[in-house]
């Protein structure tokens, strides 16, 4: 039984795709297809850009490395922000391919990433009714084996499988590619491997390109944040802050430090949040982190006091106290 003091503490959001409108003229006329999934599509992204160039600009969300959107929870919690640019402008995508299931099955032990089957399709079916509404043509590419861990690569199966049943008004790719991973234990790929599956994904791009909906032409102009919005700025010592390096957030959040975020900033969603100091996590106002929060997970305490100058002081101590909590965990697995 959980004290009723304390809390489960969020995850922070990874930002969206990064647009270079301000840099290219072309960007906000030619065709974009975002990729949208885990570290898996991060590997296989270039490849899909080099072969469907001069077709369409390809992109992916998050604007992150390590695990990319994770799973579904993850995703639903985060999407207004992975639909959006790295600056929470909004974008207009013609075609999405999504991917998600890995984390969803906890392929590498982060307890907190695992979502029940149940859930899953249920969370799957809220993703693709979201993607669906942006006007994309919209595609889902099935989770790839672990061949290392028989129960969960039994997981994945039976999460493909449902994953497949609540696809039916978007299309599905399946990927077999058993022969292609990297030496094991691990979810990853050789580069040929990665390559296989940029073809299959290519393929599915300029399939959905074909059978695109009808949109009225778009304007040219770039579309602006929403009104208060937040631009967060990571400390640049005292060099001029170029608009690419920084991330958008949604009013009423709050900016956190994301080592995984390319821009190594990430949106919690809760106003006036703590930052946990561990890259991942936050926590609402009125609680503080507990000290042993890492990936793998995080609490939140109710605050004992209240006040923006003891929060920072504490937020401070709280990051200074991971640094060295991990550091020890490092050095005593």
């Amino acid at each position: 039984m959980i004290p009723s003091n304390i809390t489960a503490a969020e995850r922070i959001c990874r930002p969206g795709a990064s647009h270079w409108s301000r840099s290219s003229h072309t960007e906000s006329t030619e065709k974009k297809c975002l990729i949208l999934g885990d570290s898996i599509s991060i590997g296989y992204q270039d490849y899909v850009t080099e072969m469907l160039e001069g077709d369409c600009i390809v992109h992916h969300a998050p604007w992150s490395g390590d695990g990319g959107s994770l799973d579904t929870r993850y995703i639903l919690q985060c999407l207004p922000l992975l639909l959006s640019s790295s600056v929470y402008e909004p974008v207009h995508y013609d075609a999405i391919i999504f991917n998600a299931g890995l984390h969803d099955v906890d392929c590498c032990n982060y307890s907190s990433e695992y979502v029940p089957l149940k859930d899953y399709a249920k969370n799957l079916k809220k993703i693709k009714n979201t993607l669906l509404k942006t006007g994309a043509t919209v595609a889902f590419a099935t989770s790839t084996p672990i061949p290392y861990n028989r129960t969960r690569n039994k997981r994945v199966l039976q999460y493909n499988k449902a994953a497949k049943s609540y696809q039916r008004k978007c299309d599905g790719i399946v990927k077999k590619c058993d022969i292609f991973m990297d030496d094991q234990p691990n979810v990853h790929f050789k580069e040929w491997g990665y390559l296989f599956l940029a073809r299959e994904v290519t393929h599915e791009f300029n399939r959905l390109l074909k059978h695109e909906k009808t949109r009225k032409q778009r304007d040219s102009k770039q579309e602006n944040a929403p009104p208060g919005s937040l631009y967060c700025i990571k400390n640049a010592h005292g060099q001029k802050q170029d608009i690419h390096g920084l991330t958008g957030c949604p009013g009423n959040t709050t900016c956190c430090l994301n080592e995984y975020s390319n821009s190594f900033i990430g949106c919690c969603m809760l106003k006036d949040a703590m930052d946990c100091g561990d890259s991942w996590h936050c926590c609402p106002k009125g609680t503080v982190c507990d000290p042993s929060c890492t990936g793998k997970g995080c609490v939140c305490r109710k605050a004992p006091w209240e006040s923006h100058a003891s929060r920072t002081t504490f937020s401070l101590l709280m990051k200074s106290l991971n640094v060295f909590w991990n550091k020890i965990a490092s050095e005593f697995p």
